[in-house]
């Protein structure tokens, strides 16, 4: 049975292997998997990844002793420059001392900004989340974003919510 499955794997990791080149040389995307930092006994997962206007490419996390229950999480990400072998050190991208800051998002938008969406937990329990956003014009360089917005996203459930959305996105700086 070992030697079956040895064979499979191989086989597997043959054909992958593969596709991958084959996927390159047409110039089409494929899946690559790695990890980012070596693998830890904290909670980090829950993880964003955009590809920058430079080829860059851009992850975030949460990481800490728990999750919403434990208020040492915070925000992390790394970059990977566009045909770099390697991440960056992880660096804080996000901290709210003494809440956890959980499940993040990003997205760059159509005027090149990079947004961060997050919910932060004010009395551990999810009903009490507060969603806040960031937004970064420079954020190409290395290490963190540099952050020129920074706001909570108030949102207001049932039938205005639609009207709630669209007064917010009024709001919202221009670039």
């Amino acid at each position: 049975m070992k030697l079956c499955l040895t064979k499979i794997s191989l086989l597997s990791v043959a054909l992958a292997m593969s596709v991958s080149t084959e996927c390159q040389a047409q110039g089409k995307p494929f899946f690559e998997s790695e990890l980012i930092f070596p693998l830890q006994h904290w909670h980090n997962h829950a993880s964003c990844i955009v590809e920058l206007p430079n080829g860059d490419l851009l992850v975030c996390w949460f990481h800490g002793s728990g999750e919403r229950k434990a208020d040492d999480v915070v925000i992390l990400g790394a970059k990977k420059p566009k045909g770099a072998r390697q991440w960056s050190q992880p660096f804080l991208m996000e901290d709210v001392p003494g809440y956890p800051d959980t499940n993040p998002a990003m997205l760059v938008d159509p005027h090149q900004r990079l947004w961060l969406i997050w919910p932060t937990i004010l009395a551990n329990e999810w009903h009490t989340a507060l969603l806040k956003y960031r937004i970064s014009t420079d954020y190409l360089g290395e290490g963190p974003p540099n952050w020129t917005t920074s706001r909570v996203l108030h949102l207001t459930p049932g039938e205005k919510f639609s009207s709630t959305v669209e007064k917010a996105q009024a709001d919202i700086p221009k670039a």
